[in-house]
């Protein structure tokens, strides 16, 4: 990309889509919690850094609100892509999330925590056979 915002997007190449790309994360990665959410991940081997998000309709029953919360945790992805290292990353909400702020606050955290995360021999993300 040409486009001094392209470090910044978020294509369809960012994210995490199929359910057998969930079910690896879900099976083979480590997580981080919070309060408002709970953060998987799983190396890869491919150098890119993929976002998948699970917000449930049974504890935000209005789109309005699990539109939100998943713009900011796009967001906050976009933002911290370039500094996080080459995982799948899963995002799972909880009604905790909305207070809003503390939600802010927690996912902030988690990019930092997700910065700092380093691979080693049991994690590394091996290909689907």
């Amino acid at each position: 990309m040409n486009s001094p915002r392209g470090a910044a997007s978020f294509l369809r190449a960012h994210r995490v889509l199929t359910k057998a790309e969930f079910d690896l994360v879900f099976q083979s990665g480590k997580g981080i919690r919070a309060r408002t959410h709970r953060a998987l991940f799983r190396f890869r081997e491919d150098g890119e850094t993929r976002l998948g998000l699970i917000v449930p309709k049974k504890a935000f029953a209005r789109a309005v609100d699990r539109n939100r919360i998943k713009r900011l945790i796009r967001d906050g992805f976009r933002r911290q892509r370039i500094s996080l290292p080459s995982v799948d990353v899963v995002v799972q909400v909880r009604a905790e999330a909305r207070d809003a702020t503390l939600f802010r606050t927690e996912l902030a955290q988690t990019w930092v925590r997700l910065g700092k995360v380093e691979p080693d021999d049991t994690s590394k993300a091996k290909p689907p056979a």
